[in-house]
């Protein structure tokens, strides 16, 4: 997109008894407008409260800026407000439509004497346009629309709760979820954001999040940009069953597919469907059903043998998908299994390792790697915010086939250090979750110990001493010190071999680890030598 960042500070050539301002912030409120009140000193008896104001536009391509000085002294001052008036034609090859104009202009300026309580404002505003307009912006204007559209978005659904933190999110939120859309060749677009409000528009961002929300806060303007974003996700329907595009860009001239199909026409079913019932209106229904029954049916063709929907990536473009590894929860297929949280983590480990080793043996960090690195997928996890067995295991604590077997998931931070990947309150949600639920009865002998290192990581060392001291069949050591399975496995050294690693990580912690005796209470009943 064509895109300029300006330095302009209109205030940098006012003039205060004939010398540049210097200011001293006292406040700043955020509320459909910015508004900032500073203090200025200006000599014996001289200081000036100075109230500026910054809002888009409404309907126009501008930021508009008004600017208020108060006398708040006991002698006259001397202002001088230039007159600015900046021209800037941007590059024709980079234009779609060969040059623009980028306008910086101020009204209202001049010099004058401000008596003591008195008040001088000016404005300011930078603009783009394709063709120069006949005359400047109206800066009070501005300010009247949008403070009018602004309390309208915030009457109509408001969030009322406890917690006024709560409550100011939701209703900032509205703000950027209304005002971010604007006329374009291609119709009414809502714009991705990101800085660059660009013309453009994505299965994610605009089929499936905002669309279902325009309804409810009753923004005809939104509702209209709705249903023109899914008329050009229409346009792709096609007999052979391709993909929709990603993306609809060049204000509906183009398109972005790059990541090959993320599960696009998931999203756009499910957008459609739910702006459909929030709207209530059923010609707009009529209009969407053919494409939200193709998007259906384009999933029920991709649907594989694990019964999952598949694609090309997901919504989570270039991230980095573990798939086909056999995982050490047994009743994962490999041929199945998205992202396993053991196994993620293991690739962390691995390449963080390397690249460490590489650094020490005086070598540069591998850029390749370090991109693998920065790309892993998270670790998957359910509403109770839970850790799943696997991206694609979203039963895993409503399965008994999945919660009697190794849990896995805790050797994801116990067996292998703490990482971006996970989050340490999640964790202890699923360690919580799997100690007081898990059928352990079908567990194995180094679960024990898994679960041990896991609880010491995670600062909860009674869970770790209680684990490794468990009364279940597959946790017993017989008087030859071998780990008892059942009468055809009475030897089995992955117990034995977790128990030793679980005991040494307890005592001696880990790289970084402050603590003496870890995984030992501190309870005054356990002198751990």
């Amino acid at each position: 997109s064509l895109m300029r960042r300006l330095d302009w500070n209109p205030l940098e050539d006012v003039m205060v008894e004939g010398r540049a301002m210097r200011e001293q912030v006292k406040s700043v409120t955020l509320n459909g407008t910015l508004v900032v009140v500073s203090d200025i000193q200006a000599g014996k008896n001289r200081s000036l409260s100075l109230k500026r104001t910054y809002l888009p536009s409404v309907d126009l391509p501008s930021l508009v800026e008004i600017y208020e000085f108060t006398n708040t002294g006991t002698e006259a001052i001397d202002l001088e407000i230039p007159k600015i008036g900046i021209v800037s034609p941007t590059n024709p090859k980079k234009g779609v439509e060969g040059s623009y104009y980028i306008l910086c202009t101020s009204a209202d300026g001049g010099s004058q004497t401000l008596l003591p309580g008195k008040t001088a404002a000016f404005s300011a505003s930078v603009s783009a346009y394709k063709v120069l307009p006949e005359k400047n912006i109206d800066a009070a204007k501005e300010l009247e629309k949008r403070k009018t559209v602004v309390a309208e978005w915030m009457n109509n659904l408001v969030l009322d709760t406890p917690d006024p933190v709560i409550n100011e999110m939701f209703a900032f939120s509205k703000i950027r979820a209304l005002e971010s859309i604007y006329e374009t060749k291609g119709g009414p677009m809502h714009g991705p954001g990101g800085e660059s409000y660009y013309a453009a528009i994505w299965a994610n961002d605009q089929a499936e999040y905002i669309n279902p929300y325009f309804p409810y806060v009753g923004y005809q303007y939104g509702n209209a940009s709705a249903v023109n974003s899914f008329e050009h996700f229409a346009r792709y329907m096609n007999d052979e069953w391709k993909p929709i595009p990603s993306s609809i860009v060049a204000e509906g001239d183009s398109y972005w597919n790059g990541a090959g199909d993320r599960g696009d026409a998931a999203m756009i079913a499910y957008g459609a469907a739910r702006y459909a019932l929030a709207s209530g209106n059923k010609e707009e229904a009529l209009k969407l059903w053919p494409l939200i029954e193709w998007c259906l049916e384009f999933c029920r063709r991709k649907i594989n043998e694990g019964g999952v929907v598949a694609s090309d990536s997901d919504e989570l473009e270039g991230r980095f998908v573990l798939k086909g590894a056999i995982p050490a929860q047994e009743t994962l297929r490999a041929s199945e299994t998205v992202n396993p949280p053991f196994e993620l983590s293991y690739w962390h480990f691995a390449m963080e390792t390397a690249q460490k080793w590489r650094e020490r043996a005086g070598e540069k960090r591998n850029l390749e790697w370090d991109e693998m690195i920065d790309k892993l997928s998270p670790l998957a996890y359910n509403e109770d915010k839970l850790y799943l067995a696997a991206e694609t295991a979203t039963d895993t604590y409503k399965d008994i086939r999945f919660t009697s077997d190794h849990m896995a998931v805790l050797g994801s931070v116990g067996i292998l250090p703490m990482n971006k990947l996970i989050r340490d309150d999640y964790m202890k949600n699923t360690l919580h979750w799997i100690w007081d639920n898990w059928n352990w009865g079908k567990t194995w002998g180094w679960d024990y110990p898994m679960t041990a290192m896991n609880a010491t990581r995670l600062g909860e060392p009674e869970k770790a001493v209680g684990a490794l001291l468990m009364d279940k069949r597959t946790n017993t050591y017989l008087l030859n010190g071998h780990n008892y399975q059942d009468g055809r496995l009475r030897c089995y050294l992955p117990g034995n071999g977790g128990l030793l690693t679980a005991v040494a990580l307890m005592c001696a912690g880990w790289d970084g680890c402050t603590e003496g005796n870890p995984g030992f209470p501190k309870n005054g009943l356990w002198n751990v030598k």
